[in-house]
């Protein structure tokens, strides 16, 4: 699912919210925070030019409610951390074949990451979690595909 066709949902979003998995307890405690995750997302789009709006201002306000949900999932294993890295966005969505139900979708998909990473460089990810923000960003400001 990564760019592809599924570009093509990416026209014309400027607009959009950011919500981030809580991490689990040991990563926090060895420096890998979400609150900075959040804080490093937020700042490459702003950068990008993107407007963020908060969730509960999102979801009553701006039309499709799209989001891009961060989930950083780690495992900690003999000094060395397991880690699993997808971000996608999330927009809501009516089906073709009955236009009165709306739900929420994945539409776009970065190319997942996974990989280990030694205790003490935990906090590195957050350069990983740039890359896939960089997909993102990248995928927007490129020209949608041609049917």
């Amino acid at each position: 699912m990564p760019g592809g066709p599924f570009r093509e949902t990416l026209t014309g979003l400027r607009v959009l919210g950011v919500h981030v998995e809580p991490l689990d307890a040991d990563a926090e405690r060895h420096g890998l925070a979400a609150d900075d995750l959040r804080a490093d997302v937020e700042s490459m789009l702003a950068g990008a030019g993107f407007t963020l709006i908060p969730p509960p201002k999102l979801f009553n306000d701006v039309l499709g409610a799209p989001f891009l949900h961060l989930d950083v999932m780690t495992l900690e294993v003999e000094q060395r951390y397991a880690y699993s890295i997808r971000l996608e966005l999330r927009q809501a969505v009516r089906l073709v074949r009955e236009p009165a139900i709306q739900t929420m979708a994945v539409t776009w998909r970065a190319t997942p990451l996974i990989g280990t990473v030694a205790t003490g460089a935990l906090a590195g990810l957050r350069q990983s979690v740039a890359s896939v923000v960089d997909q993102f960003i990248t995928d927007c400001q490129a020209p949608a595909p041609t049917r």
